[in-house]
């Protein structure tokens, strides 16, 4: 799950199949501070969620002058 701001607001971005322990978060806008967490998922029962955990996107270059 993504946030914002870390404290609330987070949604699902991606459910990732048995054995994942990678994903690429694509899309985002530049220069913006985005939260994560984590939750397994099982049959009988789910985990709690993760500490949530934080980065921020680079600046985009500027084009190249012409």
């Amino acid at each position: 799950e993504r946030s914002l701001s870390g404290g609330s607001g987070f949604s699902t971005v991606a459910s990732l199949g048995a054995g994942s322990n990678s994903y690429l978060d694509s899309g985002l806008d530049d220069d913006t501070e985005y939260f994560y967490r984590v939750m397994a998922t099982g049959f009988y029962a789910n985990s709690t969620y993760s500490n949530v955990a934080s980065d921020t996107t680079a600046l985009a270059l500027p084009a190249n002058p012409s």
